[in-house]
Formats: structure tokens, C-alpha cells, sequence
């Protein structure tokens, strides 16, 4: 299944980090989900308008609150499921 990381600018690429540190073969099939950035790869990972999301699971990372409304709404009306991504390095 794969994890759509909605945002592909600073907030999406960390996250990226940090998904590759948590579960690096879940990393490895995830795409980012950006309708701004003209890119196709960043970092090694696909980027894909918003129309072309598959089946799967995301996680925003945008950190415009409206914005990031707007986006898992989106999301959530084609079928995905919110996911979360912890970075096993932060201290809580």
C-alpha cells in the first residue's frame, strides 16, 4: 500500500526523513502529493498531482492550517486513510 506524502516542500521532505528512519521499506514505495511543485522526483520519490493519488494511506505535510484541511479533506473523499509518521529519533 502506499503512503502519499501530501506537501513536497521542507515539511513534506522532512517528513520523508523521517519515514525512511521509522520504516525505510515503506519510504522506499512512498510518493509525495504536491499540486504546486513542477518536479516529477525529489529525492527519489515520485511526485504526483493530486488527481493521480492511488489507493493507499497519507499524511499532510503542510503547515497552513486551511490548507492542510482542505488537502486530507481531499484525500479522505478518494478513499485514503490518514496515516501518521513519528521520527523514532524525536525525544519526547
Amino acid at each position: 500500500m502506499t503512503l502519499h506524502i501530501v506537501g513536497a516542500g521542507g515539511f513534506g521532505r522532512e517528513t520523508l526523513d523521517a519515514l525512511r528512519a521509522m520504516a525505510p521499506a515503506v519510504a522506499a514505495g512512498a510518493v509525495f502529493v504536491d499540486e504546486r511543485c513542477d518536479a516529477r522526483v525529489i529525492d527519489g520519490i515520485m511526485v504526483r498531482r493530486p488527481a493521480q493519488v492511488g489507493p493507499g494511506t497519507f499524511v499532510v505535510a503542510i503547515a497552513d492550517p486551511r490548507v492542510r484541511r482542505r488537502l486530507a479533506d481531499s484525500m479522505l473523499a478518494r478513499g485514503l486513510a490518514a496515516a501518521s509518521v513519528v521520527d523514532p529519533r524525536a525525544v519526547v
